[in-house]
């Protein structure tokens, strides 16, 4: 009998245990409701980032409303604003809304998310400093509204710059040049910095100040291309395994090194340049230096091919694994 009874009280317990878990599963959290005054940005209302909030830009005999949010903010980090919900409670039927993301230091400096007839969509900014964004709703005609602002992490990303090369960024500020838009092209320019106007199908707000530094070139990223000569930034630490594999006329550029490295304590990976038959110097500057070179880097380049290097001795070793035939080294002038 007390078997039994046991055995009743679980039964209940876990039908009990399971009720509550589709309860808990089926919960829908309300959106925050603005708090008003919030019409300045002294008495703007503190919002935090993954929280749904609606409010209601009045147009009555007080006068036109404003409504403003603030949220604090971490330099460096990107965010997400959604804008959505818009709905008339008037007569006309009019969504007219301008929502502004405003600066901490200058509330009058402005980036505009939308503007008109809103339909809702989301856009990102990166803060420039820690401290404090605001966003503005204004200029509407007793307009209901709903919002969300996200963290964001933009690692991992694809995107191209104006001429169609693709990078992938790799965190809040750098990004890897991952593949040329053309092979054809005699001669290429790696910049130092990039900015883009949409990032995971998303538009940068204020995109000139969203810059981000070159720090890599991906695997394979040249491979095969008619490219004559390079010159690679001080920014860009590492270059990825057979990044200029193949690119048979490296080094037919005329009165310019085939191969010039800027940065510091770069790493050159296994293939790096394996292949490049007509590669003929390579100028490591006397700023510069390399932290390691992977197995036959250079393996497949000219004999007898001309190292420009900060130190003899240290690059011998350096360059033990890389493939080379007969090279000769010189000490780096520049």
């Amino acid at each position: 009998m007390r078997r039994k009874r046991m055995i009743l009280i679980w039964t209940c317990l876990i039908a009990a245990g399971l009720f509550l878990g589709l309860m808990s599963a089926n919960i829908v959290y309300a959106a925050v409701m603005e708090s008003e005054p919030n019409n300045t940005p002294a008495n703007a209302q503190t919002i935090s980032p993954g929280t749904e909030y609606t409010g209601l830009v009045k147009d009555d005999d007080s006068g036109d409303d404003e409504d403003y949010y603030r949220l604090s903010v971490k330099e460096g980090d990107f965010y997400k604003i959604s804008v959505y919900g818009m709905e008339d409670l008037d007569e006309y039927g009019w969504k007219t809304m301008i929502v502004n993301l405003c600066t901490d230091s200058n509330t009058e400096n402005r980036s505009t998310i939308s503007n008109g007839d809103y339909t809702g969509t989301s856009k990102l900014f990166r803060a420039s400093y820690t401290g404090s964004y605001y966003l503005r709703f204004w200029n509407a005609s007793h307009t209901k509204y709903s919002f969300k602002v996200e963290k964001y992490n933009p690692k991992g990303k694809k995107v191209k710059d104006s001429d169609s090369n693709t990078y992938k960024i790799t965190d809040n500020y750098s990004i890897e040049l991952s593949k040329i838009a053309s092979k054809k092209k005699t001669d290429f320019y790696i910049s130092e910095k990039e900015y883009f106007k949409t990032i995971g199908n998303m538009e940068v707000l204020d995109y000139f100040d969203t810059e981000f530094t070159v720090s890599s070139i991906g695997a394979y990223a040249f491979k095969g291309s008619s490219i004559k000569s390079i010159s690679i930034p001080e920014e860009v630490k590492k270059i990825g395994a057979g990044a200029f594999q193949d690119c048979r006329k490296l080094g037919t550029e005329s009165f310019i090194m085939g191969v010039v490295i800027s940065g510091k304590k770069v790493v050159i990976s296994k293939n790096a340049f394996k292949g490049c038959s007509r590669l003929g110097t390579v100028r490591i500057l006397k700023s510069a230096s390399i932290k390691s070179i992977g197995k036959d880097a250079f393996r497949g380049t000219k004999k007898g091919i001309r190292l420009e290097v900060p130190g003899v001795n240290k690059y011998k070793k350096l360059f033990k694994k890389a493939g080379l035939k007969n090279p000769k080294y010189s000490k780096a002038y520049i």
